[in-house]
């Protein structure tokens, strides 16, 4: 404990921030903890090392209370800011340009009565705007006036979704909407605003130097300056989805962000340049504080580069750190490096006590204080200081070290990297032994070169410095593509039980043990089966119990799953806007990880529309495989780019390509697929009549009518063919009243119907009147826009009979709709905050 007299306040002070934020201890538990800490504190005050942990918990508690009512407050609006479109005053904080829409994050909102969004202005708003709104050229720092439309956050109600209210919860952001009639008022964009459009503007590639003006799907977008917009200015949406997916893959992704590498190799290199300068003249060593010049020198480096990158919260824990490092060393402080590493946590978690939730925070934690025990432990003289104190360093040993570093902190950051990419980077340590020096001693010396000459002014050095950067960029993403590509390069995981990842971490924390005991047999075997244990639990995908249906809320578009028993699945239509880096296909594939599923036997796309096929190029990123695609043979689908993308590449991957027409069969199982519709090489004006027709007969015996977007005149042709009872059917083209004829109710006749629609959706879908005509013959409804809808079969249902909605189960079948919204915490907070107002 002497070695490190932070430990025991930094593990209460984290526990208590841990115990007041985290959702999987409520509020009741929180209390009772309270309770029992302070009356262990009293009957304990003669161990002054308990007393000291549970004083720290007990402050970690109440600061972390504090500061979650204190994010209440910043996101608590009237209810007057959303009844209807209002005109309002704001300052632009951010800028983000995609080819379907601009999103402006807008702070200081003020409405034309007066009214403040949040008084002091500490809360935000996402707008969006389209058509030719989205043509408007912005920055931030400038004051508009707009018309916006505002609403709640809302997340899709999905197993596994994303938490988007609790993402807007932790950013600040109160509402979200649309935006139109948007004026320029006051241009005051600010000095480091005019700092960055500078460097912006003298990068190699013109097509990029517009401001916004990059769509991130364009797959011929040049991602070496892309990334070097990253490097400097914290902007990663000019970096092509290909790249950022290898990235990812290859547990590089860090390596975009403005981290501690970033950080601290620009503290580094001001350290060494002035260094170096200062010892040119024996003068000079001897009068004046080398070191402490250099490491100054450094830091306020560091705080240059992260100011001119607009302080991304990754900087300013990196900087943080290193502020702290270096106040140790100038105060010739005698502890362990750590304790360096506990006293820069507790000071970021005191300003932020929300990171402690915050994995990226974790990850960088992790990585570094794996690090320092292993330099800790290291011995081995690797130079010798010459009496300028310039230390020569042999190249075996430094790479010997880059390798060791490399594998501990893989081995240390796996669970986080695995859970929040959903992938196992099974090549991270060759990816990073060749990027870590490629980006540390190339890409970013150059890029800052560039950055410094482009604000002095020497445009032409800097598109040098910076197209050198570039090209060194495009090697290693040369490289890091083609590491995809390799066996098990791009490892999917079905999503990883909190517990597995617990005993996993348990098991480095034994190892590290070992470590600072010189045990290394025992750590080379303990450390082997962990690894060893924790991949052969994560791996492997988790097959349901029984037949399987989900149809999810993918917004307005249509989506869903059948997963059987045996492990066969099969997608019906995946929505998106084509080539877009989140939509309807991220959202299926994070859903079948959340199920267990990372593959895909059959992917049926109905027809060539974007809210039914236009995302399936991004669920083909996201699984490990799709053995077969299913279309309609008609002429629409043949020129659609989607569907071609897709037909490509699973025909590149081994797969098979069926292109249906009406009176197919089809078998997925032992379930038999009908093609009722549309006939062979139909090309009709209006692409709904396409859509696919499919009727399905489960082992389980239920029959199942996955319709698309078909409309009436082609329901009649179909029923003309001979249509029969269905026990689960999807509603026509999302209940318009362009389908759901009386007739196609009436001979379809399904148990239960359910509606793909989007909440508050521009089309007012599903129509009233459709709903009705299934309500009047008793069917059970669900729509999507209020959750997911999963259907679990029973193997062999008997004739039983209808328990009613509340029950949720019909004829063998069990109805569940996912119906969480942002959970914990943050969501019973709000509620509280309501109620007092």
């Amino acid at each position: 404990m002497n070695r490190l007299p932070l430990l025991i306040p930094s593990l209460g002070w984290l526990s208590g921030l841990a115990i007041a934020r985290i959702d999987t201890i409520s509020f009741e538990i929180a209390g009772m903890l309270a309770v029992l800490l302070t009356a262990l504190l009293f009957s304990l005050l003669s161990n002054q090392t308990i007393r000291i942990l549970i004083i720290t918990t007990l402050i970690g508690m109440l600061w972390g209370m504090a500061a979650l009512f204190w994010d209440v407050y910043r996101i608590s609006v009237d209810e007057s800011w959303l009844s209807g479109r209002q005109q309002v005053v704001a300052e632009v904080e951010q800028v983000d340009l995609s080819s379907a829409y601009l999103r402006l994050r807008l702070i200081d909102v003020k409405r034309d009565d007066g009214a403040e969004l949040i008084k002091n202005g500490t809360g935000k708003i996402d707008v969006y705007l389209y058509g030719k709104d989205r043509t408007l050229t912005l920055s931030s720092g400038q004051m508009i006036q707009a018309s916006v439309k505002l609403h709640l956050p809302r997340n899709k109600l999905n197993p596994g979704a994303f938490d988007y209210r609790a993402y807007c919860f932790d950013k600040h952001i109160a509402l979200i909407g649309s935006a139109k009639d948007v004026v320029l008022i006051d241009d005051k964009t600010s000095l480091l605003e005019k700092v960055r459009q500078r460097i912006i503007a003298h990068l190699p590639y013109p097509s990029l130097n517009a401001s916004f003006n990059h769509d991130v799907s364009s797959s011929q977008a040049d991602d070496g300056s892309g990334i070097i917009r990253a490097l400097l200015l914290a902007d990663r949406k000019h970096i092509s989805i290909l790249v950022q997916d290898a990235f990812a893959a290859a547990g590089a992704a860090h390596l975009l962000a403005i981290s501690g590498l970033h950080v601290g190799m620009m503290a580094g290199w001001a350290f060494v340049i002035v260094w170096w300068l200062i010892t040119r003249r024996e003068t000079w060593i001897v009068h004046l504080p080398v070191r402490k010049i250099a490491l100054s020198t450094g830091l306020l480096a560091a705080v240059l580069y992260a100011t001119v990158a607009g302080w991304p919260i990754t900087a300013q824990r990196s900087v943080l750190m290193m502020a702290a490092a270096i106040l140790a060393w100038w105060l010739r402080s005698r502890s362990e490096p750590l304790n360096t590493m506990f006293a820069a946590l507790i000071l970021l978690l005191l300003v932020d006590p929300a990171a402690i939730v915050s994995i990226s925070l974790w990850l960088s934690f992790v990585a570094v204080t794996a690090l320092l025990v292993w330099a800790g432990k290291e011995k081995t003289q690797e130079g010798r200081e010459d009496e300028k104190g310039v230390i020569s360093v042999s190249l075996r040993k430094w790479v010997g070290g880059l390798f060791w570093v490399s594998l501990l902190a893989a081995m240390a950051t796996l669970p986080i990297i695995a859970d929040l990419f959903g992938r196992i980077p099974t090549y991270t340590l060759v990816a990073n032994l060749l990027l870590v020096p490629l980006y540390s001693l190339y890409v970013l010396p150059f890029s800052i070169l560039g950055e410094i000459s482009a604000i002095l002014g020497a445009g032409d050095v800097a598109y040098w410095l910076f197209d050198m950067a570039a090209t060194g960029i495009t090697y290693g993403n040369s490289f890091l593509i083609s590491l995809k590509t390799w066996p098990a390069g791009n490892l999917w995981v079905p999503d990883i039980p909190l517990m597995t990842g617990l005993l996993y971490g348990t098991g480095i924390l034994i190892s590290g043990f070992f470590l600072l005991r010189k045990n290394y047999v025992a750590l080379l075997v303990c450390s082997s089966l962990s690894l060893f244990l924790y991949l052969t639990l994560v791996i492997p995908e988790r097959y349901p119990e029984n037949i399987q249906m989900t149809v999810w809320d993918v917004g307005q578009g249509a989506g869903a799953t059948l997963a059987m028993p045996d492990g066969k699945v099969m997608v019906i239509d995946v929505p998106g806007r084509y080539g877009s880096k989140f939509n309807g296909g991220t959202m299926l594939a994070a859903g079948l990880r959340e199920q267990g599923l990372v593959h895909v036997d059959v992917l049926v796309l109905s027809h060539a529309q974007s809210d039914h096929a236009g995302g399936a190029g991004r669920l083909l990123d996201h699984l490990r495989s799709v053995r077969e695609v299913w279309l309609a043979d008609v002429p629409a689908n043949r020129d659609y780019r989607a569907m071609n993308d897709v037909v490509a590449r699973v025909l590149k991957q081994g797969g098979d390509v069926h292109w249906l027409k009406q009176g197919d069969e089809m078998s997925f199982g032992e379930t038999k697929v009908e093609v009722l519709w549309p006939p062979k090489g139909f090309d009709p004006a209006n692409g709904n009549h396409t859509s696919l027709v499919l009727s399905m007969l489960l082992p389980s015996g239920q029959k199942l009518l996955f319709p698309g977007d078909v409309e009436k005149a082609s329901e009649l042709k179909i029923i003309q063919q001979g249509l029969s009872h269905h026990d689960v059917a999807l509603i026509p083209h999302h209940g318009s009243r362009t389908s759901s004829s009386e007739k196609w109710v009436a001979d379809v006749s399904p148990t239960i119907a359910i509606a793909q629609t989007g909440w508050k959706n521009r089309y007012a879908f599903p129509c009233p009147d459709v709903m009705q005509r299934y309500q009047k013959r008793g069917v059970q409804l669900r729509d999507t826009k209020y959750g997911a809808v999963t259907i679990r079969f029973d193997d062999k249902p008997g004739p039983g009979t209808d328990r009613g909605v509340d029950s949720g189960v019909h004829r063998g079948m069990k109805i569940e709709q996912f119906q969480s919204e942002m959970r914990g915490k943050r969501e019973t907070a709000l509620q509280w905050w309501q109620a007092a107002l």
